[in-house]
């Protein structure tokens, strides 16, 4: 019988679950305190308020992209850079239909609702998307490298996260997963384009 979460898992669980539901200045602790089933002082054992409570649920939603995204990668197969980098866009197209993205992205999400509000707490958002672009924006000049090409690496990247935050976005909206799976489809098309892949060679 698997043994149950440990309180601070619990809680970043709830906090996270509450947090995509109705926002950072909507989640109180004494929700997130309900839905984890802990005591009020084991939230002040773990965090200092509920803001320290929202970065770090950021920092683990974020890391959680990061761990799933290189599993897929490693699981893919693919042995050249461009094999690679349609293997990260075809990983994060499926995360966006699991848990990890099927609700919306944190990020995204805290990025809207507190740069003015917020700014500390967008800021770690912001370092999550910095973070995010240049670990893509790096696949794809290792990509263009292989095949001789200058591409334009950190907009094409820039047009990848718009691309799952849009769609996400208009998805959640929507009810539907329609828009993020179309524009990644489009993204992922355009980037054979600019890689100059013919549809008999493009991954």
């Amino acid at each position: 019988m698997p043994r149950p979460a440990k309180a601070r898992e619990r809680l970043l669980d709830a906090a996270e679950d509450l947090l995509l539901a109705r926002g950072f200045a909507e989640t109180q602790l004494d929700r997130v305190r309900e839905r984890a089933g802990v005591s009020k002082g084991a939230i002040f054992y773990h965090f200092d308020g509920k803001e320290a409570l929202a970065e770090a649920a950021l920092e683990r939603f974020f890391q959680r992209l990061v761990t799933e995204a290189q599993d897929a990668l490693a699981a893919s197969g693919a042995t050249t850079a461009t094999a690679r980098l349609f293997a990260y866009v075809d990983a994060v197209a499926t995360l966006t239909r699991t848990p990890a993205l099927a609700r919306g992205c944190l990020l995204g999400m805290v990025t809207m609702e507190c740069t003015e509000t917020n700014p500390a707490l967008a800021a770690v958002a912001a370092d999550g998307f910095t973070k995010w672009q240049g670990s893509l924006t790096a696949l794809i000049e290792e990509a263009a490298s292989e095949r001789g090409l200058d591409v334009d690496a950190t907009g094409l990247a820039t047009t990848f996260l718009a691309a799952v935050e849009g769609g996400l976005l208009l998805d959640r909206h929507r009810n539907s997963p329609s828009a993020v799976e179309a524009a990644l489809t489009h993204f992922r098309h355009y980037l054979a384009f600019v890689l100059q892949l013919g549809k008999e060679t493009a991954p």
